[in-house]
């Protein structure tokens, strides 16, 4: 199941890393298990695309909460919780790890780069907003989605021309076609996070 080349590689933790498998249908995970006399790597599956679903796991990132966000290739987003999975596939049902049906809930591409993003707004008490970023190469474009979106939630194309994008741990930093930085920061004053979606496709 997990041989060959591992796919969207995800540390969860520094002795946890999620991945998804060669032929996109399964999530894996690779825990570090420390006794007193030895180090112990650990890969099992967490979870898989149900049978009867055609469709592929083409991003995968892991968001707060230790949730991840998994995206196919029908540009559906599924929300998950890392410990449900977890829990899920130590009864070594099959059917426990079946993916849920996908809701309504995707972003407008399929994206080559999916980042978790957390804006911090700066108001009387600091308030934090969660947002699932892609970015489709090809086409130049970026996309947002808030974090664990309700059902019938669709993500929008925020911004065009851009070449780069790379989260660093103060700021968003994205390059365009024309050779610009643009750095957004994710500390936002309150005037800055009443104006949010700056760029509008």
């Amino acid at each position: 199941m997990f041989h060959g080349q591992l796919l969207h590689p995800n540390w969860i933790s520094s002795e946890k890393l999620c991945f998804v498998s060669n032929d996109g249908r399964h999530i894996g995970m690779l825990s570090k298990v420390t006794s007193a006399h030895s180090v112990v790597f650990d890969v099992r599956r967490l979870a898989s695309l149900p049978a009867t679903d055609t469709s592929f796991i083409n991003g995968l990132v892991c968001g707060p909460n230790e949730e991840i966000a998994i995206q196919t290739t029908d540009d559906c987003i599924r929300f998950a919780s890392l410990k449900t999975l977890e829990e899920a596939a130590k009864s070594g049902i099959d059917d426990n790890f079946d993916l849920p049906s996908p809701p309504s809930t995707r972003l407008p591409f399929a994206c080559n780069q999916l980042y978790s993003v957390t804006f911090k707004c700066q108001q009387d008490v600091s308030r934090k907003s969660h947002f699932l970023v892609g970015f489709q190469a090809n086409s130049h474009r970026l996309c947002l989605l808030p974090w664990s979106s309700t059902p019938g939630v669709e993500g929008e194309c925020v911004m065009r021309s851009c070449s780069s994008l790379v989260l660093h741990s103060d700021f968003l930093l994205i390059t365009n076609l024309e050779h610009q930085l643009i750095t957004l920061p994710l500390s936002l004053s309150y005037a800055e996070c009443k104006c949010s979606y700056i760029y509008r496709c």
